[in-house]
């Protein structure tokens, strides 16, 4: 989760290997960084068996230790490691060995592009629907939709799967605040702008570290870094307290300010 989070924070994702060129390229990486093994972006936390990259790129490679091979197919081992000298191994919560890094990548251009919007204030306007949207920096939730007030914004509402990916896409995988709450009403789960739930993209249960929270404490929710997946949080909970950044959406990004529209 750690890695995750770094690689959120800097736009990028886990590493993806596409083929032997790149996996031992990647070795030599490993070599001059002394790692005894590095997190790549590859998961079935979403599909049991279902193996794919943190990045969304098609698995046309893979490099599983030949011994270690039948270890990734349980419901706990969700996530893989590169071993120092090649071989990939499947590993989950109750023993993870040699922890010692992770290699990120990225593709430079379109990342720098969306995060300058950001930067500089400019609403991104989705022209399915005509909607504004921007990511905004916060220090929780409440900070968030004390941020989307001051805008005429709120959190964001996801209303169907290619709005799902239009943010992916254009935001990148990160940790973000979104407009889903139960908080009036446990199991009744509602956008903050009133619009109905017609569409939800819940993670699988064990995704993330466990939590000591009930489920009627886990009122709002975060779209995550694992395929854009949402996930209930309640206080205390670690992507409560990981996640410092919010989606924001307004119909009318017409009246923005000049420094939105500079």
């Amino acid at each position: 989760m750690d890695a995750m989070t770094l690689a959120a924070e800097e736009g990028a994702y886990l590493v993806s290997i596409n083929d032997k060129v790149e996996d031992v390229w990647l070795q030599e990486i490993q070599k001059i960084f002394e790692l005894d093994s590095f997190w790549i972006g590859l998961s079935d936390v979403a599909e049991e068996g279902q193996w794919v990259w943190h990045s969304g790129e098609p698995v046309t490679y893979t490099n599983w230790r030949e011994h270690l091979k039948g270890m990734g197919n349980t419901e706990i081992k969700d996530y893989a490691i590169s071993y120092f000298g090649g071989g990939w191994r499947a590993v989950g919560d109750e023993h993870t060995p040699f922890r010692g890094g992770a290699i990120l990548e990225r593709a430079h251009t379109p990342v720098k592009q969306m995060r300058s919007l950001s930067e500089i204030g400019v609403w991104a306007v989705n022209p399915a629907n005509g909607h504004g949207y921007i990511k905004m920096p916060c220090k929780g939730l409440e900070d968030a939709r004390d941020i989307a007030a001051a805008e005429g914004a709120h959190l964001v509402a996801i209303n169907d799967k290619a709005e799902q990916e239009w943010l992916l896409g254009f935001f990148g995988n990160h940790l973000y605040w979104i407009g889903l709450s139960d908080a009036e009403k446990e199991g009744k789960w509602v956008w903050q702008n009133d619009e109905p739930v017609t569409y939800t993209n819940w993670g699988a249960k064990h995704s993330f570290p466990r939590s000591t929270l009930s489920p009627e404490e886990k009122d709002n929710a975060v779209m995550t870094f694992v395929n854009g997946q949402w996930h209930a949080v309640g206080p205390g909970d670690l992507l409560w307290r990981t996640t410092r950044y919010a989606i924001l959406e307004k119909a009318d990004v017409s009246n923005s300010s000049a420094a939105e529209q500079k």
